[in-house]
């Protein structure tokens, strides 16, 4: 991808695209062996099949997304805030300050506004967990890229799961437009200014579990039913706690 920045890889043939993908995976995975970063076992040779595999599906649906996404090309990989000697994200919390930092996968943008994406091996959050404060990650990369590219308008970001090579969740403004892939532009579409109560919703939901934490305050609260085969349930809180109220099957 980064040889391919500011343009749609729609204008070269799919077969050289493959050919630069596989030579591309060829290297670095290379580099890792020879770094040892990937331990060559009996089970290399398949999980590389898999991996490329995996990257191909990738391309094929990236072709179609980029066919369908006009004028939006990608403009940035792997876009540090405060790593690197790049300047972080700063809120103000309780008359303080706190810095966060990230990276970010990928940055569109049609030349006036941008829009975000994060890969995921597989599952990605859902929109709902976005509203609900469970999902911070999206929101404050948009909140990074405001504060520190103030010349780009925001338009949203989501999530890619190479897992099932789709675009999923995460929020989008109303003004970005139609997309070849599902967008959650409902969120605060009812204010004045969607991207002002965005903003003050994400930033509310981090000073808060800010808080939370400086007040060493960790309450057992997973998100989603465990299952009763979990390895780790003899030494959680949580279920300990839901077992004793009769709740086990809720765990």
């Amino acid at each position: 991808m980064a040889g391919h920045l500011h343009e749609k890889l729609t204008k070269y043939p799919p077969t050289e695209l493959i050919s630069q993908l596989d030579d591309i995976m060829t290297s670095v995975c290379d580099e890792y062996i020879t770094g040892k970063k990937i331990a060559v076992t009996d089970f290399w040779p398949s999980q590389r099949r898999k991996l490329n595999l995996l990257l191909r599906r990738w391309l094929q649906r990236e072709l179609v997304y980029q066919k369908k996404w006009e004028p939006f090309v990608p403009v940035k990989i792997e876009w540090d805030f405060g790593r690197n000697g790049s300047a972080p994200l700063v809120l103000e919390v309780n008359g303080g300050k706190i810095y966060l930092n990230g990276r970010i996968d990928r940055i569109d943008s049609d030349g006036n506004g941008i829009f975000v994406t994060d890969y995921k091996r597989s599952q990605t959050p859902s929109g709902s967990e976005l509203t609900e404060g469970l999902d911070l990650q999206i929101p404050v990369y948009l909140m990074a890229l405001a504060a520190l590219e103030p010349q780009s308008k925001v338009l949203g970001g989501g999530y890619y799961s190479l897992k099932e090579a789709k675009r999923k969740g995460g929020f989008a403004m109303q003004t970005l437009g139609k997309t070849p892939f599902t967008t959650n532009n409902k969120p605060f579409s009812d204010a004045e200014d969607q991207w002002l109560a965005f903003a003050d919703f994400c930033r509310t939901t981090v000073r808060g579990y800010i808080n939370t934490l400086r007040q060493g305050n960790f309450p057992p609260a997973p998100r989603k039913n465990c299952p009763e085969y979990c390895p780790g349930k003899d030494i959680c809180r949580a279920y300990g706690e839901l077992a004793a109220e009769g709740g086990e099957e809720n765990v």
